[in-house]
């Protein structure tokens, strides 16, 4: 375990406080969080549930670097983020609007990083502005590490309820009707979008009682005029009350506007082999993307592509590539994680990428090689690796 340095406070919650600390150099966020009251076993499913979570390695997901037990406090340490949260944007944008190329940009990966929990069979269930964090050059990744649930239950008998969580919540799950579920997350990236797009929530009462009427009616407030149709009703399609009704992530990812959108992410660069197969030129992008762009006429950018190339790798989300949870759930005396440093060499990567039962392949034109990693140990890292290692 390294030795972290406190460098300064930065907030005090209602379970334990968040500080910048320094080791080896780098800077990091360390969550601390009080589990002395817990029993014996939610202490477990807490640890279980973080250990989890700490496998996911995804641009567009900030990452557990290391997480630990130490006097009755779990102590987790995430990736720093100096940009704030979106929440923080909103605020400032609010005098002067958003662009919407900036609003998609925000919008699509956040989108990529939900999509990548989706296709691990994991909700999120607190999507929301707070939760998306900013890179320096203003890139987002979702954080999710989302533990409120478990402590809740265990520290209040009579919880307070957060005004600014209800916001996100969907109708099914505000009511008490369903829990959460992937339909509930994209109404929460609905409300998301819909702060993006007017610079407020689309419910607003102060009084939770007031909030839980207002999503109840699911009578929106008009979005502004000043963006495009189109963008209104990509935000509409996720706000519908019937949850079977919204878009899924895999959905929204295939609508032009998200399309066109990615590309400009990915760049311009693209390259055909001597031998006619499709390769893939790596360079870096603002944020560490790694880009590539097919040739004329290829057509539209796949769900795995728009993983593979801007934001790593990630299964297309077929049910039998899909390993759950408790599967992998790691055994209760592992209490300290530390992230794997193996990065693989690799050439030249094709963009052509298909899930396989219980592995994950990624395959290369000249030579026929296959990289194959276990599901949880996750293929998202291997285009960022390839880059790192000056492929």
């Amino acid at each position: 375990m390294l030795q972290y340095d406190r460098v300064r406070h930065i907030s005090t919650g209602r379970f334990g406080a968040s500080m910048l600390v320094k080791a080896s150099g780098q800077l990091s966020l360390m969550k601390t969080i009080n589990v002395s009251r817990l029993d014996n076993r939610r202490r477990e499913e807490l640890l279980n549930e973080v250990l989890e979570l700490s496998d996911l390695r995804h641009p567009n997901i900030v990452a557990v670097q290391e997480c630990f037990l130490k006097e009755g406090t779990l102590c987790l340490v995430l990736d720093y983020f100096e940009g704030g949260t979106l929440a923080g944007q909103v605020e400032k944008a609010r005098a002067g609007g958003l662009a919407a190329g900036q609003v998609l940009q925000w919008f699509s990966e956040a989108l990529l990083g939900l999509d990548f929990l989706h296709t691990r069979c994991i909700i999120h269930r607190d999507m929301q502005t707070r939760r998306l964090l900013l890179s320096k050059d203003g890139h987002v990744a979702l954080n999710a590490v989302t533990l409120s649930a478990l402590l809740l239950e265990s520290f209040s008998t009579e919880p307070r309820p957060d005004v600014e969580a209800l916001r996100y919540l969907s109708p099914e799950v505000v009511s008490g009707a369903e829990e959460h579920s992937f339909a509930s997350d994209m109404w929460a990236l609905g409300v998301v979008l819909y702060e993006l797009l007017a610079l407020q929530p689309p419910f607003h009462n102060k009084d939770p009682r007031g909030l839980i009427e207002s999503i109840m009616s699911g009578q929106l407030r008009a979005l502004p005029a000043r963006h495009a149709p189109d963008l209104h009703e990509l935000c509409y399609s996720l706000l519908r009350r019937d949850p079977a009704d919204r878009l899924s992530t895999s959905d929204v990812l295939k609508q032009p506007l998200v399309q066109t959108r990615l590309w400009e992410l990915l760049g311009e660069e693209s390259s055909i082999s001597s031998g006619g197969s499709r390769t893939v030129p790596f360079r870096r992008l603002p944020g560490g993307l790694s880009g590539h762009r097919p040739r004329k006429g290829i057509g539209l950018l796949s769900v795995a592509e728009a993983h593979g190339a801007p934001r790593g790798l990630r299964c297309i989300g077929e049910a039998s590539s899909q390993k759950t949870s408790q599967e992998h759930r790691p055994p209760p005396a592992l209490f300290n994680f530390r992230r794997p440093e193996t990065r693989p060499v690799l050439t030249a990567l094709s963009p052509c990428y298909t899930p396989r039962t219980g592995t994950e392949e990624v395959h290369f034109p000249e030579p026929r090689i296959t990289v194959q990693e276990d599901v949880f140990i996750s293929a998202s890292s291997l285009l960022d690796r390839a880059d790192l290692a000056g492929v």
